[in-house]
């Protein structure tokens, strides 16, 4: 047998995706951009590098420090 969904599973997981959208908006706009176009668009580093105009590098970055603001930011909050 099927175990069926908490009763509140689809507010719990509408507020966990406005605490993201909240975070994302945080942060410095390349930033946003690089987690936006790699974790949404789920394009690859060297997609996001032309898409946006910068190396390889710049995306790995960008993403590196992102990712590392939102977990801060975040904590065990997701």
């Amino acid at each position: 047998m099927e175990e069926a969904e908490p009763a509140d599973h689809a507010t719990m997981r509408s507020v966990e995706h406005e605490l993201a959208r909240g975070a994302l908006r945080g942060l410095p706009d390349r930033q946003r951009e690089v987690l936006t176009l790699r974790y949404l668009a789920d394009l690859s580093d060297e997609e996001i590098a032309r898409t946006l105009g910068i190396g390889e590098g710049g995306v790995r970055s960008a993403a590196s420090r992102g990712l590392a603001t939102l977990r801060r930011t975040l904590g065990g909050q997701l």
